[in-house]
């Protein structure tokens, strides 16, 4: 309902199929291993995470909240939506899903006392050491640890997209494959060119008799909408809207200048610049 000229920055458009998978987080697995160190942090026995069962694709404990100020939420790398898919060495799949939350208890449990054991094992052996006595430590009282190990949200969605991707190959008839061939090699062949990264669209709203028109040209190179100076003979200034912090920072070198356009036409026209 706003009428007015904006110039929009548009991306260039991309077959997502072609797009390489990417997983932030390096590996598809990792393992937190209790007790932590105690010389790293005082802990109080507990992981701080709630689980529920994804039913429809057979993972018996999924991440589905980490408790604030927990060990879990300072200390690892836990996320909502990873699974935990082994205690120890014993995979979840053997166990319900109350068997498996009551079998973690416990193991966390005997890892936390064992390591008030340990504890004091140690202080004790200061002791001895200081009177110069040979302390001795038995196997029942040398510590527990218990390893999670867990698969990240990213390779749970991989693998699902994979499996939806084979399983739509099956159903697929021969000549079907043909054709999705086809259409993919066109797309492939009348794809933008991947050098240009995006460019800028001059987008008019105007209204006339209760209807909104939309006129959509590339803008006038030569009188473009913001036009941005840097003057400083030392210093680079880097530059974006204030309140778009989803957006990355732009930078122009001393002498340099660059056409500027919003990034949200609708937010307010300031700029937040750092130098």
């Amino acid at each position: 309902d706003i009428t007015g000229q904006v110039v929009l920055p548009m991306s260039g458009a991309r077959d997502l199929r072609l797009l390489p998978h990417v997983n932030s987080r390096g590996s598809a697995y990792y393992s937190v291993i209790f007790p932590p160190p105690p010389n790293e942090v005082d802990w109080n026995g507990e992981l701080g995470v709630f689980f529920e069962s994804d039913w429809d694709f057979g993972q018996k404990l999924i991440v589905k909240g980490i408790r604030d100020g927990s060990y879990a939420s300072y200390f690892t790398d836990i996320t909502v939506g990873d699974a935990l898919i082994m205690i120890d060495s014993e995979p979840v799949e053997d166990f319900s899903f109350d068997q498996a939350i009551k079998h973690l208890k416990s193991r966390l449990a005997a890892a936390k006392d064992s390591s008030s054991r340990d504890s004091l094992a140690r202080k004790l052996t200061k002791k001895m050491a200081h009177r110069g006595s040979d302390p001795c430590i038995s196997d029942s009282e040398k510590e527990i640890t218990i390893t999670l190990t867990f698969l990240t949200l990213e390779e749970r969605l991989r693998r699902l997209r994979l499996a939806a991707v084979s399983t739509n190959e099956h159903r697929l008839s021969d000549e079907d494959k043909l054709a999705a061939q086809n259409v993919l090699a066109t797309q492939r062949s009348t794809q933008i060119d991947d050098t240009v990264d995006s460019m800028k669209l001059l987008v008019d709203l105007k209204f006339f008799y209760q209807t909104v028109f939309i006129f959509v040209k590339p803008p006038d190179p030569t009188d473009p909408p913001h036009k941005i100076i840097n003057r400083s003979l030392h210093w680079a200034v880097f530059f974006r809207q204030k309140g778009c912090d989803g957006h990355p920072w732009k930078c122009l070198d001393p002498g340099e200048s660059t056409v500027y356009t919003w990034e949200e036409p609708m937010r307010s026209k300031k700029l937040s610049v750092k130098v």
